[in-house]
């Protein structure tokens, strides 16, 4: 698992999987974290046991893992280009009033176009997505429709 979220697990959290060609979703616990970090992937290895007692998970078999790291209720998947990084941490920027309004947001998984936004963001914000790092707090929005 990457490293960044080693202070989310311990020995006993619950850890979900299937085996290729088995749709059966099973919980395993996890037994073991290993001590150190693996400096070229920055990866942590962690064992986790099943107590098997079917016989229908055979070793040697490809498995998908599933751990649940955080219990967030909301969140949004947004462009990874709509946020400013900052020394604070990061800001995005959604349109009030006709006008751009900075806002702090704190931020969870990513890969290389979207960001999981946790906190800051509210259901109903436009939020800007192009043309942020030029935009200023109060600066005049003019929202346009696609196509037009």
């Amino acid at each position: 698992m990457p490293e960044r979220y080693s202070p989310l697990i311990t020995n006993s959290t619950e850890v979900k999987f299937n085996v290729r060609g088995d749709d059966q979703l099973r919980v395993a616990k996890i037994l073991a974290i290993e001590p150190k970090i693996d400096p070229a992937t920055r990866t942590l290895r962690i064992r986790a046991i099943y107590p098997n007692a079917d016989g229908k998970v055979l070793p040697g078999s490809f498995a998908e893992v599933k751990l649940d790291l955080q219990d967030n209720e909301i969140s949004y998947l947004v462009p990874t280009q709509s946020l400013i990084p900052g020394v604070r941490g990061q800001k995005a920027f959604v349109v009030k009033g006709g006008k751009a309004k900075s806002i702090d947001v704190e931020t969870g998984i990513r890969n290389d176009s979207t960001i999981q936004v946790l906190k800051g963001l509210k259901e109903g914000d436009s939020l800007i997505v192009t043309g942020v790092m030029v935009l200023r707090d109060e600066a005049p929005i003019k929202i346009i429709k696609a196509g037009k």
